[in-house]
């Protein structure tokens, strides 16, 4: 049992617990407290802007679900759930600017503001792609595009705003990044 409190310790010395204690606080209120509200408003956002650019998708009656009627294709019901969301790119740019960067507050929340609305304002792009080529091409298109497509987009997405945060708060005089 000592060699796993040791090893704890390590981890966190160079962190501070305090840092690591409030980044795990921030993490699950994103995760948990928000993760419903940043769906449901991605999902209406989405919807609203696919449905401007094309007459096959629509509202529904129900909150984070959109109806896609492809041409010469049955009626699709198509969810916008949790994982869809920015939120766990949100959580994972909180933890990382709370833990890893030592610098000014105002900095560390600059970059963690600019990098997850990096991260927001892509998720929406990918969302809004993703319903206007199931409500052109159908439904095993539509499901290609998300899967594969998708996911590479939402890689990339949280990889540059990873980047984003450290080159925003980070600066060669005044700041550094804490040695794993």
């Amino acid at each position: 049992m000592a060699g796993i409190a040791s090893k704890i310790k390590d981890t966190v010395s160079g962190v501070g617990l305090f840092r690591v204690v409030i980044a795990g606080i921030a993490a699950g209120v994103a995760l948990f407290g928000g993760s419903d509200l940043v769906r449901s408003l991605e999902a209406d956002w989405a919807i609203l802007v696919a449905s401007a650019f094309s007459d096959n998708v629509g509202v529904t009656d129900f909150p984070g679900r959109v109806q896609i009627t492809p041409p010469g294709e049955d009626l699709l019901l198509v969810n916008v759930t949790r994982t869809c969301s920015a939120i766990i790119g949100i959580a994972c740019i909180l933890v990382l600017g709370i833990t890893l960067i030592r610098s000014s507050l105002r900095k560390r929340l600059i970059a963690v503001g600019l990098a997850s609305a990096f991260i927001v304002v892509s998720n929406h792009i990918r969302l809004v792609l993703i319903l206007l080529v199931g409500g052109r091409f159908g439904a095993t298109t539509l499901i290609v595009v998300h899967d594969w497509v998708g996911t590479a987009l939402s890689v990339a997405t949280v990889s540059y705003g990873v980047i984003l945060l450290f080159r925003t708060a980070t600066d060669t005089d005044t700041a550094e990044v804490i040695p794993a």
